[in-house]
């Protein structure tokens, strides 16, 4: 008999531990600097503004005001779709690259402005991954053969 309550919140909390962002995660034949100068490249195109980034560690932030996101809330701003990638040298001239979707709604308080992470968007997933396909397709140094 006591074991219901404690199996009821065991699953809540289970339920509660799930992220709000989404991750991609992929492999390239292609060099870390290509990959990382395409992607900021192909987010900047979509739209995505840059704001911070590290060249010597191939790491950035993009952010894109979503025009369609609407709150009934009178402190409601816009909504905010972020991509964070990541590109990671692998063995030999490949790469890793992930990339992390977040999506928050920004509201202004009496202290300023507030962000609140919503689960992330389909059409920045969509971008994400339209993003990293095309990226991937670029093409490879040609090796030259070995003598």
């Amino acid at each position: 008999m006591r074991s219901r309550p404690f199996v009821v919140c065991s699953v809540v909390l289970m339920a509660c531990g799930s992220s709000l962002y989404a991750n991609l995660k992929s492999a390239s034949p292609s060099d870390p600097d290509k990959m990382y100068n395409c992607l900021r490249t192909e987010l900047a195109a979509k739209d995505f503004q840059q704001k911070q980034a590290d060249v010597k560690s191939r790491w950035v932030v993009t952010q894109q005001v979503d025009s369609t996101g609407q709150v009934s809330s009178g402190l409601y701003r816009r909504t905010l779709n972020r991509i964070e990638a990541t590109v990671h040298p692998d063995q030999g001239s490949s790469s890793k690259v992930e990339m992390k979707i977040q999506t928050f709604n920004e509201f202004m308080t009496a202290r300023g402005f507030n962000q609140e992470e919503q689960s992330a968007s389909p059409e920045a997933q969509a971008t994400a991954k339209a993003v990293l396909d095309k990226c991937q397709s670029l093409p490879t140094d040609a090796v030259p053969p070995a003598s």
